[in-house]
Order: C-alpha cells, then sequence, then structure tokens
C-alpha cells in the first residue's frame, strides 16, 4: 500500500500521495506498524519543499503522531523536534526519544545541534562515549563541536581515526580526516614535547608568529659568530629519535675536545645545523 505512495512521491504527485495518506491514517490500527509508517511518511511530504500545499502544522502533528505510536522511529523524534519553535521542548522530545532509542546516533545529532552551551554539550558527548555509539554523522558533528568550541583535538584525532578504520570513505573523505588527523597531531605536540621536559614551546599558527619564528631561527647564527673568532658551520642530517642522543654526544665533545658546539633548527627533521 505504502509503495504505491512513494511512487507517486518519486514523481511529485505529493498532494496525491498526501491525501492517501490521510486516508490510510484514519481507517489503520492505531497499533500497527502502517500507521506509524504512514503517520512518519506524511510528516515527511508536508515538510518537503516541492509539496506546493505543505503545512508545518499538519507536518508536526503527524511526526507527533508517530512519536505516540506503538511503533514509532528515531526520525520522527528528530524531524518533530526541528519543527518545534520552542528550543526547550524540542530538546525534550529528542530526549524523549533517547529513552525508547537510547543509542540512536542521530537523535544524539540532532540534541547536540540544539543544546547552546558547550558543557551541556560536552556532556551529551560524554554519554555518547559511554554508550560506545560508532555513527559516521554523529562523529563528524562532534569533530566540528570540538575545533569550533573547545579546541580538543587530542579527541578530535580520536574520531578521525575511528571514522577511517570503521568506514570505507572515499578518496575525498580520506583526505579530510587524514588532514584533521594530522592537525591535531600538531596541535598536540606542543602538550607532549611539554611533558617531555621541554622549557617552553611556541606554536607558529599565525602569519606574525611564523614570520617571528624565523627571525629568530636566522639571528640564531649571527648570535653565534658574533660570539666567536673561529666558526665551522655543518648540516647533520640525524633519525628524529636519535636526536636527543646524538645532542648528549656532541655535549660530551665539548668538554672532551675543548670547544663549543651549538645546534638549532630543522629537528622535527632530524636536520640539525
Amino acid at each position: 500500500m505504502l509503495e504505491d505512495i512513494k511512487t507517486l512521491i518519486e514523481k511529485d504527485e505529493y498532494k496525491k500521495a498526501d491525501s492517501q495518506l490521510k486516508n490510510i491514517i484514519n481507517d489503520a490500527d492505531k497499533n500497527t506498524e502502517l500507521y506509524s509508517n504512514a503517520t512518519y511518511l506524511r510528516g515527511c511530504i508536508n515538510i518537503e519543499y516541492k509539496f506546493k500545499e505543505k503545512s508545518n502544522f499538519i507536518a508536526k502533528e503527524s511526526f507527533l503522531e508517530c512519536i505516540n505510536s506503538k511503533h514509532s522511529m528515531p526520525l520522527a523524534f528528530c524531524r518533530y523536534a526541528d519543527l518545534e519553535e520552542d528550543n526547550h521542548v524540542a530538546i525534550n522530545y529528542l530526549k524523549k526519544g533517547l529513552e525508547k532509542f537510547p543509542k540512536d546516533g542521530t537523535i544524539y545529532r540532532y540534541l547536540l545541534d540544539k543544546t547552546k552551551f558547550v558543557k551541556d554539550r560536552l556532556d551529551i558527548i560524554k554519554q555518547i562515549e559511554e554508550l560506545n555509539i560508532i555513527d559516521y554523522y554523529l562523529f563528524v558533528k562532534i569533530i566540528s563541536i570540538y575545533i569550533n568550541q573547545d579546541n580538543n583535538w587530542q579527541d578530535c584525532y580520536v574520531y578521525s581515526k575511528t571514522i577511517t578504520s570503521a568506514y570505507k570513505l572515499d578518496n575525498e573523505e580520506k583526505l579530510l580526516f587524514n588532514l584533521i588527523s594530522a592537525l591535531s597531531l600538531i596541535a598536540n605536540a606542543s602538550e607532549v614535547v611539554l611533558e617531555a621536559g621541554a622549557i617552553d614551546v611556541l606554536v607558529a599558527d599565525t602569519p606574525a608568529l611564523k614570520k617571528d619564528a624565523w627571525a629568530v631561527r636566522g639571528a640564531l647564527l649571527e648570535a653565534i659568530e658574533a660570539d666567536t673568532v673561529l666558526l665551522d658551520e655543518c648540516d647533520v642530517v640525524v633519525p628524529t629519535n636519535k636526536i636527543a642522543e646524538f645532542l648528549t654526544y656532541t655535549k660530551s665533545l665539548e668538554a672532551e675536545a675543548d670547544f663549543r658546539v651549538k645546534s638549532f633548527g630543522h629537528a622535527g627533521d632530524g636536520n640539525l645545523h
């Protein structure tokens, strides 16, 4: 029965489809899946921009009927929340949906959209993590929240890696999430090196800071030249995991051979001056 109506929708015959759905809803047993599916479908028709006679009132009523039916569906709660002007009421309906569908990623995504305060959003994300929900679009939403509001790059890395391992992505998607992962590692690098004993960290994430960093780097050689009468400059390439060991070795040479060794530049590339 509904297949014929879906065919009408595919043909953009919305008015006819809406009329037939109304009849089905009036005649169907409210405890059947047919009733729930018909109410949801009628709600969807009445938010379709191509349907000139669409009605938000009918859409809300239809989604509400589906919500209150025996065979309600998660998207009915989401669609109703989208149409509800009172944000508090919308949130309450989404929470009601989670009582019935506690691990539905789509309802959680809509709830994050409707929730305005950062702390409340982070509490919702904590619930999602505790329930171990895996949902592509929900994770994308969480990543955007962390980037735009919380700057929590460490969790961005975790979510990006989960997406790339759990889903088959096209090349553009792979590139996007690999880029997010790379940016996350860069953002977290300062915390890592500070924990490892660095005295201070400067993250050159603006044009002005980049210019200042390069100015310091250029001035280092001038400072060394001004402090000695004899200078021999060498470029030494060392595996990045051996840099600390190499610097310890060069310091031992200072005492042994009675000369100074100053190292700077390109440590992340394994190339030291």
